[in-house]
């Protein structure tokens, strides 16, 4: 220990009289070390850690899964789930929740709430508990008893003043009444910002239901409990639920998996693991730069190296002396990575949404703590190895001989040098590429998204949401007039250019989807046709700016009472109506209605959602026909939307108070929204992409630098035989672009096989682009090209006598 320290003291005394090369270091390593604790930070709280339940690693999710239907969360029936709680003997205890968004009056005023029913297991499985009242209990799920609810801690604040009498006290959710029973503990509002949870109760008949999939289960394992063991009883029994029921568990499986893995959104793994592979490449591309340093820097120091081999140093020590060095370097860079780090979270956090913040687990405990600094510390410890261990061992080769006697020629680098010295310009150049054509196909890609062609014009549109309580609109002829109330008052406010309704609009996290049949076409009950489904009000298309390509639109002369129509979209008539012509067709919507609808018009496509519903096939109905209730209103404006908030806010009160809108704003808003995910995969790999960019230029530069000083001797030579500047320009320039040029065919080959990786892993949101390939290509070759010119030029004017004469 005591050489160890004494060779980490030298080191420092090292790094001080050399101050420009050690910040040259220090900022480059912060920049590769920064960026890796950065996007460690990410997937550590994002991916690994997401949930701060109590024994989280003994929580798993239970899933009946399809290819139609491959994430994991809501997909057991009502029936399966009981089966499961009552017969899988390979867990300790299993609960099951389904989304319960209601219209609450009775506290402050009337308001949509996230809420979830659940049954009584589920809190105390995910670390839940009550600072007030009681939570929910077997009791409550007796019919009749069944009206029993819990308060999340924010919503007891925000809407009821913290006043602890209300525990007993009765609020309106869909118009039905319901005691508050108790209030979570602060902290607690899983899943997804819940703010109030019910009992989950089944009737008779729903609990013989193997149809409907739309229950997330959740189980906990006994302790020494294993995944595959319990994955093998749930087999065993699903395979006796299908002898029960053929049509609820055709081309289904049951899957279980780990907590963590399946309740983060199904996108984030591909965008982290995308993400920490960029930051590799910035390290990788830092260490290549710090290694040339280095290895410039040998070569300086070949003297001294070489002296001290001659009074007896070994061979090993010279190179441990330069990896402590490296060390030192690496681990004096710390503190200010783990400011680039910090910097870049606290940006990240800032740029988030703070209604969508919610919806990502574990986004609040993003910040640099503990983990982060010991996984930087390590990362500085390994890089210091990477860049510092061919140095090193390439010093420690020094001939004493020609070292020692030959003066300041002996800065000229042997051969071996120079070729670890252009291997490095390379691997940054081959390193350096790669990362710039995915950061460029990310940011083309989203903006594609984010701000391309949707199929509809966002611009000068906003949005309401509004869900009908079934308590008051259980009737389909109710949730008719409603719409129709609702759009004649809508349209006499000030300001409107034109109005509509549509049960799904673009740009929302949620779909509709319906199995239909065609006139004429056998139905395949192992692939039936599925297709985005929409009810729309007369002007709905008009207003979004949806464009009818054949045929007509739906108007206010389609009624309960007259001939059924229905739109399709392009993609629909295309995949499913290709056979003939699509006008006149007849189909037949869901399972349960029986009446023929007639295809009067076709639509274009557009962009229901980047992640997942992008141009599927679609069909419209007029909402008189076929009503719901759930209703979003759009109105497009004849000059700023915003301005029409507060007015048709009072439209649609005047209709009835008791039904709040809700995720109030302009489409353009909510496109920005909804590809905040996207946006934020481009803007960090394009970031990733200008360090890298960066970096490249000025490894090249101080490469070429270096190359310049060690052949000067052979320069001034070259001059005192004839050589003009021009000559020896061309000639440092040249060797400049052999290296350029091989580092750049490399990095092709490895761009090329990555784009086609990202192509499939980005949902094809990125799509390979030769011509932006090329340009990043010959971008990269102007910047070392450019690199390459101010040592090229100090070669050049080499004092071709007075060198000689040193």
């Amino acid at each position: 220990m005591t050489t160890w320290f004494h060779d980490a003291r030298i080191a420092v005394r090292s790094l001080r009289q050399r101050p420009l090369v050690a910040l040259i270091v220090l900022i480059t390593l912060a920049l590769g070390l920064g960026a890796n604790a950065a996007t460690f930070n990410m997937v550590d709280a994002l991916l690994l850690r997401p949930f701060p339940i109590p024994d989280v690693e003994r929580l798993v999710v239970i899933s009946e899964n399809s290819q139609a239907d491959p994430y994991p969360k809501e997909t057991v029936s009502n029936a399966a789930f009981l089966d499961f709680q009552r017969d899988a003997t390979g867990f300790r205890r299993m609960a099951a929740m389904s989304w319960w968004d209601v219209n609450m009056a009775g506290a402050d005023r009337p308001e949509r709430v996230l809420g979830h029913r659940v049954t009584p297991q589920f809190f105390s499985m995910l670390g839940g508990s009550a600072q007030a009242g009681r939570l929910l209990q077997d009791s409550d799920l007796v019919a009749g008893n069944d009206k029993q609810i819990v308060i999340s801690d924010g919503l007891w604040h925000r809407s009821f003043g913290a006043r602890r009498d209300i525990v007993g006290s009765q609020l309106l959710l869909d118009g039905v009444p319901h005691q508050i029973v108790g209030i979570a503990s602060p902290g607690f509002a899983y899943p997804d910002g819940t703010e109030l949870w019910g009992p989950l109760a089944f009737s008779q008949t729903d609990a013989a239901d193997r149809t409907d999939h739309y229950l997330t289960v959740v189980a906990e394992l006994p302790p020494g409990g294993t995944l595959d063991a319990a994955q093998s009883q749930l087999a065993a029994l699903y395979e006796r639920q299908r002898a029960i029921s053929v049509d609820g568990t055709r081309g289904r499986q049951v899957i279980a998996r780990t907590f963590s893995a399946a309740m983060v959104d199904i996108g984030l793994p591909t965008m982290l693991w995308l993400w920490q592979a960029a930051a590799v490449f910035v390290l990788l591309i830092a260490c290549t730069n710090v290694a040339s340093l280095l290895i410039a820097r040998a070569a300086e120091r070949q003297h001294e190296l070489a002296v001290r081999l001659a009074i007896g140093a070994g061979r090993a020590q010279i190179v441990r002396q330069l990896l402590i060095e490296g060390l030192v370097m690496a681990l004096a860079a710390v503190p200010l990575a783990l400011a680039v780090a910090f910097a870049a979270v606290q940006s990240m956090k800032s740029a988030m949404p703070p209604q969508l913040v919610k919806f990502v687990a574990g986004w609040t405990q993003l910040g640099i703590d503990a983990r982060v600094v010991l996984f930087t510390i390590a990362a500085a410890v390994a890089t210091s190895i990477i860049f510092g261990l061919l140095p090193a061992v390439q010093a420690s080769r020094t001939q004493l001989t020609s070292a020692i006697t030959d003066g300041s020629r002996s800065m000229s680098a042997g051969r071996a040098r120079t070729r670890l010295r252009r291997g490095l310009v390379i691997a940054e150049i081959a390193l350096a590429l790669p990362l710039l054509v995915v950061s460029a196909l990310s940011a083309v890609g989203a903006q594609r998204f984010a701000s391309g062609p949707q199929g509809y014009e966002p611009e000068g549109v906003i949005r309401f949401r509004l869900q009908l309580p079934e308590a008051q609109y259980r009737e389909p002829a109710a949730q008719a007039k409603y719409v129709d109330r609702l759009l004649e008052i809508g349209s006499a406010v000030p300001g409107v250019e034109q109005i509509g309704t549509s049960t799904i609009i673009p740009a929302l996290s949620a779909d509709s989807r319906r199995r239909i049949a065609i006139d004429g076409v056998a139905e395949n009950p192992d692939a039936p046709i599925i297709a985005s489904f929409r009810s729309i009000s007369a002007h709905y298309l008009e207003t979004l700016r949806i464009p009818v390509t054949s045929g007509r639109t739906i108007t206010g002369a389609d009624l309960a009472d007259t001939q059924r129509v229905a739109l399709v979209s392009e993609s629909f008539a295309r995949q499913y109506l290709s056979d003939g012509a699509p006008l006149g067709r007849r189909i037949r919507i869901g399972t349960t209605d029986k009446t023929w609808a007639t295809v009067v018009g076709i639509t274009g496509d557009v962009i229901n959602d980047w992640f997942a519903n992008r141009h599927s096939p679609t069909v419209y109905v007029p909402v008189s026909q076929i009503p719901s209730t759930t209703v979003t209103l759009v109105a497009r404006a004849k000059g700023d939307p915003a301005a029409l908030t507060d007015p048709l806010r009072a439209a649609i009160a005047s209709v009835d108070r008791s039904v709040p809108p809700y995720q109030v704003m302009t489409m353009t808003d909510a496109l920005h929204e909804r590809t905040t995910g996207l946006r934020f995969v481009a803007s960090l790999m394009a970031a990733f992409g200008i360090v890298a960019l960066v970096l490249a230029a000025f490894g090249i530069y101080g490469v070429m630098s270096h190359f310049v000083v060690a052949r000067r001797h052979e320069m001034g030579v070259r001059m005192a035989l004839g050589a003009t500047s021009s000559q020896i320009l061309a000639l440092t320039l040249k060797q400049a672009g052999w290296l350029t040029g091989i580092g750049l065919l490399l990095g092709l080959a490895i761009a090329i096989g990555l784009a086609r990786l990202m192509e499939s892993a980005l949902f094809g949101v990125v799509a390979l682009q030769p011509s932006l390939v090329a340009t990043i290509t010959l971008t990269l070759g102007a910047v070392g090209f450019l690199a390459s010119v101010l040592p090229a030029r100090h070669a050049a004017r080499v004092n071709a006598a007075g060198l000689l004469r040193r």
